[in-house]
């Protein structure tokens, strides 16, 4: 069976930060709860997971970097983390000629990137101390 690290080695694409590559398949199950913040309710998770399939898998990583991560350093550097992959995914997921897509999967990453970095601080403070994102 292969591991988490070498899935991400194999894709090439995607930044795993400094705890994924080291956890089980149960341990990242546990940090996932979806896009978006634990009060948004699992409807509205499990509907922003259906319009977005391309960033599921900078989701995943972000909820770890959260769960793992101590310092506000660790959550401003998992936040840009996330924008990254985010861009990547768009790069490696939706061909250059689908101009509209891409241009609004851009803007929606960033709006993504810009609600997490203003408003990420008490879904990473629960996280921390939980172990699952909230």
């Amino acid at each position: 069976m292969k591991s988490l690290k070498d899935e991400y080695e194999v894709a090439g694409y995607i930044d795993p930060g400094p705890y994924y590559p080291n956890m089980s398949y149960q341990e990242v199950a546990a940090s996932y709860n979806g896009m978006g913040a634990e009060w948004m309710g699992e409807f509205a998770r499990k509907t922003l997971d259906a319009f977005f399939p391309t960033f599921r898998d900078p989701t995943i990583i972000h909820d770890v970097d959260y769960c793992r991560g101590i310092t506000e350093d660790d959550r401003q550097a998992a936040d840009t983390r996330y924008l990254r992959n985010m861009r990547s995914a768009i790069r490696h997921n939706i061909p250059w000629w689908r101009f509209r897509r891409r241009f609004l999967a851009k803007r929606a990453a960033e709006i993504v990137f810009t609600a997490c970095f203003l408003f990420g601080r008490s879904a990473f403070a629960s996280a921390k101390n939980t172990g699952t994102v909230k």
